[in-house]
């Protein structure tokens, strides 16, 4: 019987270090040139290498254990159904390969969290939603372990990360309410905590500019992605004389809050005021009206992250870094219905 051939047979072969071979494996593309990559490649496929699987988790300790992390102060996981698809996504793929879960709710004013998460109890992390600019994207950036990150892809960042392209989906929602005929369109947004409420708000800017639309302060508000932010909005804009005739919401809790204030001051939707949402939830589904969305695959999004997590701790090369999955923008009562119901628009 032919004897198995070994990591150092592979490194011969290509004419690397062992230790060049190792970084191949585990996808690490930036400690080594594409052309290296390809004799690695080549060498692995012609000897026919297996990495023994077995002894490299006994090597490297794996627990076989994925850390799913978020901010503690948020509390979102028993609240937002985003964080609570995203944690689905997460399990199905863990369960079907064999890997526990471990939530780690982190404070955003944790400046270590790396003694954490670097406690040895999981194999890597899928960080959910981070703070922008804050701690634990910068612990993600400096690559200590496997980490993905969910809910943000920036492409001039070099962690891997799997999302929607948040911008594109809001300017389609933006621009389908324009359609309508709506010329005083308020954002209802959050602060610019997070990735996703900053291009949220650059969105519904970008689509009032090209219409040629005005867009001033007083048709914004930022707070969270709270129903109680929703509400508080909906209070301030109907201050406002004219009022708007839309509401750009960049979360369903935000227009479900705002839906509710709307209905208590006797205000009509959608033909007083239109509503647009952001997630389709299936709480907007169980509105009356039932409210308009952009509807991102949570789940989905949850399970290619723990994909491309795996991979990287089972040493497979990643074929992408940053995965963009397709959003639609789905109408229903809250505002008027284009030619065609449940359109997909500004889908990546």
């Amino acid at each position: 019987m032919k004897p198995r051939s070994t990591i150092k047979d592979v490194a011969t072969r290509a004419g690397v270090s062992i230790a060049t071979v190792s970084l191949v494996l585990k996808g690490q593309t930036e400690r080594y040139s594409e052309k290296t990559a390809v004799r690695v490649q080549e060498a692995i496929s012609r000897l026919k290498y297996r990495p023994n699987q077995t002894a490299r988790n006994l090597q490297r300790r794996l627990s076989r254990t994925l850390g799913f992390v978020t901010h503690k102060d948020y509390e979102l996981l028993t609240r937002s159904q985003w964080y609570s698809g995203v944690l689905d996504g997460v399990l199905s793929l863990a369960v079907e390969r064999d890997y526990d879960i471990k939530l780690s709710p982190i404070a955003s004013d944790n400046s270590a969290p790396e003694r954490k998460l670097e406690d040895g109890s999981t194999d890597g992390i899928i960080l959910a939603a981070p703070e922008e600019n804050g701690a634990l994207l910068k612990w993600a950036r400096e690559e200590n372990m496997p980490c993905v990150v969910v809910g943000r892809v920036d492409l001039n960042d070099k962690v891997p990360a799997v999302g929607i392209d948040d911008f594109e989906a809001e300017l389609a929602a933006a621009r389908a309410l324009i359609a309508q005929g709506h010329r005083r369109i308020a954002f209802l947004g959050s602060a610019w905590i997070q990735w996703s409420a900053r291009q949220r708000e650059l969105a519904y800017d970008k689509a009032m500019s090209e219409a040629g639309l005005a867009a001033p302060r007083e048709l914004r508000f930022l707070g969270r992605y709270h129903e109680q932010s929703g509400e508080e909005a909906a209070r301030e804009m109907l201050k406002l004389s004219p009022r708007p005739t839309a509401f750009l919401c960049a979360s369903d809790e935000i227009a479900i809050g705002a839906l509710r204030v709307l209905q208590q001051a006797g205000v009509r939707v959608p033909q007083d005021i239109a509503i647009m949402g952001f997630d389709d939830e299936l709480k907007v589904q169980l509105s009356r009206p039932q409210l308009s969305s952009v509807r991102q695959p949570t789940s989905e999004l949850g399970r290619t992250a723990a994909a491309l997590l795996l991979d990287i701790i089972e040493g497979r090369g990643l074929k992408e870094r940053k995965i963009i999955l397709p959003t639609t923008v789905i109408f229903r009562e809250s505002t008027a219905r284009p030619d065609h119901s449940d359109a997909a628009v500004g889908s990546m």
